[in-house]
């Protein structure tokens, strides 16, 4: 999925509880949700992911990739949104 920063407000950063684990994702959030082509919908899945991740914005999670695999550095994240996209926050969900 491709969304250019002049589209997007704020990046956000939560976990989803995953069993005895909790697992980081990334999200991208704007004024209007967006969902990733090949990810499941409909009512049941945004009810679930309200109780799973009340932290995050329904729309946020809509648009997210689980941090699995990887690493995030948030100094890069940072650095990118400043120089690429100053509108955009950085929101880091708790």
């Amino acid at each position: 999925m491709f969304v250019p920063w002049r589209d997007i407000s704020a990046v956000v950063l939560f976990k989803q509880q995953a069993g005895m684990a909790k697992v980081p994702y990334i999200a991208l959030h704007g004024p209007a949700p967006w969902q990733d082509p090949g990810a499941p919908r409909g009512e049941k899945l945004r009810k679930i992911n309200a109780t799973l991740i009340p932290q995050a914005p329904d729309a946020a999670v809509l648009a997210s990739r689980a941090i699995n695999g990887w690493k995030l550095d948030h100094g890069p994240l940072t650095a990118a949104i400043q120089e690429n996209a100053p509108h955009v926050s950085l929101c880091v969900m708790k």
